[in-house]
């Protein structure tokens, strides 16, 4: 969430605290896991996604993959739904 409650009621926020987060995945993440990252709050669009998970992973951004989450009607309307990026395991 883009903000939220942790332990003992401190506030959490992505912009805050994403990085921590991830920081702590990348010390649990297998040599073939993946991280599947998606933020649905303004100002975290991919490029901003790609940036964190490839610091967090010592990963290039060209070995992120990552684009926009939308629900598309029948006729090709989109509702814009928030972002996504996927680092996939051994890189």
């Amino acid at each position: 969430p883009s903000y939220g409650h942790g332990p003992g009621s401190g506030a959490w926020r992505i912009e805050d605290d994403l990085p921590g987060l991830l920081a702590v995945i990348a010390r649990l993440l297998e040599p073939d896991g993946f991280v599947l990252l998606t933020a649905h709050s303004a100002g975290f669009e991919a490029d901003r996604l790609v940036t964190e998970l490839g610091r967090a992973l010592g990963r290039r951004g060209t070995d992120v993959d990552a684009g926009p989450l939308y629900l598309e009607t029948a006729d090709g309307r989109r509702l814009e739904l928030g972002a996504f990026a996927r680092s996939p395991g051994a890189a």
